[in-house]
């Protein structure tokens, strides 16, 4: 690798782990939609970065571990609430212990606070 592939590289590297990082703290502030478009560029970023190297090295592998990380939990967090939406729907008795929920820290029922969406919901 000449000395100008290196640099590349590198640049390729630093800007795959910001990419990553960026993606598991926004998973706090704007979890499934900036993550899961930020992870997957900064994985094959990172992977872009070891040219033709057998393996991951630095911050090319960190930043393929933080950007794996991030598609891991935000698939999760995404799936669980996609489960818990069907739970709510499709079972009385969880519909009704989510009313109550509702009731108790929002002073609004389940069903008023979906029909400020339109009804989309019901």
């Amino acid at each position: 690798m000449t000395e100008e592939n290196r640099i590349e590289a590198a640049r390729l590297a630093n800007i795959a782990l910001i990419l990553s990082g960026m993606a598991l703290v926004s998973t706090l502030a704007v979890p499934v939609i900036m993550p899961l478009s930020m992870a997957p560029v900064a994985i094959v970023l990172a992977i872009i970065s070891k040219g033709r190297e057998t393996r991951l090295r630095g911050k090319g592998a960190a930043a393929c571990a933080m950007g794996v990380a991030a598609v891991i939990i935000n698939s999760l967090l995404l799936l669980s609430t996609i489960y818990v939406f069907y739970r709510i729907f499709s079972d009385p008795e969880f519909y009704n212990y989510a009313n109550d929920v509702m009731k108790r820290y929002y002073g609004m029922s389940l069903e008023a606070f979906l029909n400020q969406y339109g009804g989309l919901f019901s």
